[in-house]
This record gives structure tokens, sequence and C-alpha cells, in this order.
């Protein structure tokens, strides 16, 4: 089955690369579409022509003979062998396919269970680049294109990644309510809360009981349009600069006559109201 395979910059400028035709590029690239993981595809040109070239005016079988000669396959036994193709592009063994070539097998290193591989290592810890998610309950898997070819990643990684990377998970529950409110907001949503000092942390507490959730969420919104911060802690200073929260008194008595606010009411100074006595209530 074809994948989808990537091409790195430097493969244009490879001093062995340019030496090759236009044509003998364009195929060698073609080529990895169609090999397995190990580098195999069969040695049918005419195949291969109608896959990768189907409507240029060339003989494939002379640009694999180009290719053979420049190093970059070889060929024998009525098969191909691509023998960078994991120079060139990063082979998730996860999905590592083989082909009907004699002796294209998956990596020694590799263990099937089920429809998944899994690399072995010592005593049953993970090694290498994996070994950053030891610890961590690995979710479904996550593939960009579906296609296996390992540019994507965990659920559980990429929803730490959006998160921002570590959280703490013993913040008080005032700051714990807060966080999810700037959550929700993907300008805040990567921020980290992990660092915070004890002394922060009661800060923000007061800062949360002076002004409330919503008017932190809104100055937060306000300062980060250009680069927001790394660390929730960044905020500290301007959520300490906002202005006294607004006092909201009870609500003004209304006249029972004219219905209107009792300072409005005087104010008027209406005439209907010369002859009657002012009443006035509290409004429900």
């Amino acid at each position: 089955m074809p994948k989808i395979r990537g091409v790195k910059p430097d493969f244009w400028t490879d001093d062995a690369i340019v030496e090759l035709s236009a044509h003998a590029r364009l195929l060698y690239i073609g080529m990895w579409n169609y090999a397995c993981d190990n580098g195999h595809l069969e040695d049918r040109p005419r195949q291969i022509k109608m896959r990768v070239l189907p409507a240029d005016d060339v003989s494939v079988d002379d640009l694999l003979d180009e290719l053979t000669a420049g190093g970059r396959i070889h060929r024998e036994d009525g098969w191909l062998t691509v023998p960078n193709l994991a120079i060139h592009n990063r082979i998730d063994k996860r999905y590592f396919t083989t082909c009907n070539k004699p002796g294209c097998n998956k990596p020694a290193e590799v263990e099937i269970s089920g429809s998944r591989a899994e690399p072995r290592s010592p005593k049953g810890r993970t090694t290498g680049a994996r070994s950053a998610h030891a610890g961590r309950s690995l979710g479904p898997l996550v593939d960009g294109e579906g296609d296996g070819d390992g540019d994507g990643e965990t659920a559980a990684a990429a929803a730490e990644t959006r998160g921002g990377g570590s959280q703490a998970d013993d913040l008080p529950g005032d700051l714990a309510v807060l966080r999810t409110r700037m959550a929700h907001y993907s300008a805040l949503s990567a921020l980290r809360w992990d660092s915070l000092t004890a002394e922060q942390t009661r800060t923000i507490s007061d800062l949360i009981a002076r002004h409330g959730d919503q008017a932190l969420v809104d100055c937060a919104l306000r300062t980060c349009r250009v680069q927001p911060p790394t660390f929730v802690a960044a905020f500290i200073g301007t959520w300490k600069a906002l202005g006294a929260p607004k006092v909201v008194g009870p609500p003004e008595p209304r006249c029972t006559i004219c219905d209107r606010r009792e300072s409005a009411c005087k104010a008027a100074n209406d005439n209907a109201h010369e002859s009657v006595r002012h009443e006035f209530q509290e409004s429900a």
C-alpha cells in the first residue's frame, strides 16, 4: 500500500542528488511512496512509470539505471531497494510495512501486539523519544493523516501539549476555577500553573476575592494580545494594578407617583408633585 513520505529541504542541494537528471530525481522521490518501510519494491519499470511518471515521455528503465549508477538504489533479482529510505523519512515502527521480497521482515526490536507495534526495551522501560512519556497514561493514537507515517501523537500527549505541559493538581479551589475559565480561551489555554510559589498562590487567591474570576480573565486577555506568557504568574503585576472594584449599593427608592428614582424625582421638581405628598418605596 502506498504511504505518504516527506522530502527534507536539504534533499534539493545534496551533491549526489543534483548530479541526477530532473526526471531521475522525481522518480526517486516517487519510489519512496511505493516502497515498503525496508525500502523494497518490485523492479517493474512499466508499472512504476504508470504510478509515478504516467504522462512523461521518458524511459523509466533508463532512469532506474541512472539511479543505480548514482548509488541511489540497488537493482537485483527482480527487486529495487532504496537503501537510504530511513534517512530521507522517519519510519514509524508502530505501522511498519514489509513486502514479498525474501528476507523482508520487521526489525527485531519491534514486537507486534494486535495492529500496533511497540518497541521493546529492557525491564519494560521505553527509551529514546518515547521515554519522555513515561508514567503517562497513553490514550488512543492520533495520526494526522491516518497513514501511519508517525507525524501524529497520542491523544493524551496532544492534550498536554495544548494545555502547556505539566499542570499543578493541588491548586486551591478558587485558583482551579480560574484556571478552568482561562483554559476556555485559546490565547490562555497554554498557561502553566505548576511553578506558582505559596506567596503567589495566596496573592492570586486574594485578587480573585477582590475582583472576581471574570475580571482577571478579561484583564489577561487584554494583556496577552501580542504574545501570551508561559507562566500564569506573569499576570500578577497586571492584576494588582486593576482599579478598586465598583461598589454597588442597594437600589434607590422610587417615587410612588411618577415611578422615578428618588434623586431623579426631586431633581425634576415636577409640578404634578406640588400638591401631592411625595412617597418613596424600596425597589423590588
